[in-house]
């Protein structure tokens, strides 16, 4: 089988296809270089590791001696010893691709000079440690104004893992676009504290939908749960409930019942590719980047096919707006708006830098925490931490996680 070759800022790169536990390097060329993925969930959960492993195999089919391997669902504490392990196995390049692992990728190239990390979502770098992360808000903008013109009950529900920066960007920007098209529309946020948690992601469906109110159902944890347990719901007064993805194109596929109705995804091959390119060649920074790339970086971000479902005026004002983002002539943080306490935000004319996403601690206005279960401690509330019992409520919550300091 004839193999395609591709040649990027100089550099020859062909994948030759691997698999977990077989590789093979193509004969007669210079060593293979080896790349490593680390998942923080299953391949398969049709959310943000699929993505992640979409793009693994995107990257298998160019150019010339470059090979690749995986570690799923690595819990947190233990990422550090996996990158070791995959450093011992003659792994270069590590693709840590979870907000999670942030610090062992940071730390990693301290115990291994020759070894490069690269983290995705964050916004620190260190020497051979660098940063990725893709403009998704502005595909959530556009699913959020899909849920506002498709909503009954002008509740829509929101299904978080974790309180950190680039999840309240995700939820200000979906519910940006909510607004935009329904300002009386409210998106009720309820937290389950882990990127994957299918007791917690499917006990908050139920609830924002019984308790709620809610018809449409967001999911932004790392699997199709929050769809796959809303599909075929209705609300108590007897409406459906619709659903929007997050993360990957195929999202939707697991919504046998057709409710699903548009999802937010990430293209991440083009990038590694590009960025294994540039390590390659000697051309990436002694002491990382930050790549914060958008719908005009690479077709990086994107919604996939919308519903039929949805009536096409609504699918045409969605397709106009993603126009206007892709052209650089819209931001999806501009002003004017508020915070959540109807306080000035951003004034009309303005927008948010990305110094200030990358501390968004507050909610816009139209958005609220639809708070947990009830609790007595902290073991109640999933025991890792991640969410705690506030005692004068009895409720679990969501303790901030960014990091940041103002």
């Amino acid at each position: 089988m004839m193999k395609r070759i591709v040649t990027i800022a100089g550099l020859a790169l062909a994948l030759s296809a691997c698999s977990k536990a077989e590789t093979t390097a193509d004969a007669g060329v210079q060593p293979p270089t080896n790349v490593a993925f680390l998942y923080v969930g299953p391949r398969g959960d049709y959310g943000w590791s699929k993505s992640h492993e979409d793009a693994r195999l995107y990257l298998e089919n160019y150019g010339a001696n470059v090979r690749t391997t995986f570690v799923e669902s690595v819990a947190p504490a233990d990422a550090a010893a996996k990158i070791d392990e995959l450093y011992a196995q003659g792994n270069k390049i590590i693709f840590a691709t979870s907000f999670d692992f942030l610090d062992a990728a940071l730390k990693a190239p301290g115990r291994h000079p020759d070894l490069w990390t690269l983290a995705c979502s964050g916004f620190k770098t260190a020497r051979h440690s660098g940063n990725y992360m893709a403009r998704v808000e502005e595909a959530e903008y556009l699913t959020g104004m899909i849920a506002g013109k498709m909503t009954k009950t002008n509740k829509i529900g929101m299904v978080g893992a974790l309180r950190i920066y680039e999840q309240m960007m995700h939820m200000n920007a979906f519910t940006l676009g909510v607004r935009s098209v329904n300002p009386n529309a409210q998106v009720l946020v309820r937290w389950v504290g882990n990127w994957f948690n299918p007791a917690m992601e499917t006990k908050a469906v139920e609830d924002l939908i019984k308790d709620g109110g809610v018809d449409v159902i967001k999911g932004l944890t790392d699997t199709s749960i929050p769809i796959v347990t809303s599909d075929g719901l209705k609300t108590p007064g007897g409406e459906t409930v619709w659903s929007i993805g997050h993360d990957n194109k195929d999202y939707c596929n697991n919504a046998k019942n057709g409710t699903c109705l548009a999802s937010s995804f990430y293209n991440w091959g083009p990038l590694y590719q590009k960025l294994v390119a540039e390590i390659a060649a000697g051309t990436y920074p002694e002491n990382g980047r930050v790549d914060y790339l958008g719908s005009k970086d690479m077709d990086v971000v994107g919604i996939s096919n919308i519903s039929d479902k949805v009536p096409a005026a609504v699918a045409a004002q969605v397709e106009a707006k993603r126009k206007e983002i892709a052209q650089g002539t819209f931001n999806v943080f501009q002003g004017p708006f508020n915070y959540d306490d109807g306080t000035p935000w951003v004034a009309e004319g303005q927008k948010l830098t990305d110094n200030d996403l990358t501390c968004t601690k507050r909610f816009v206005q139209g958005i609220a925490n639809f708070d947990g279960p009830a609790c007595a401690n902290d073991t109640e509330c999933g025991g890792d931490g991640k969410l705690t019992c506030d005692t004068t409520r009895s409720l679990c919550v969501a303790p901030d996680l960014s990091g940041c300091t103002n």
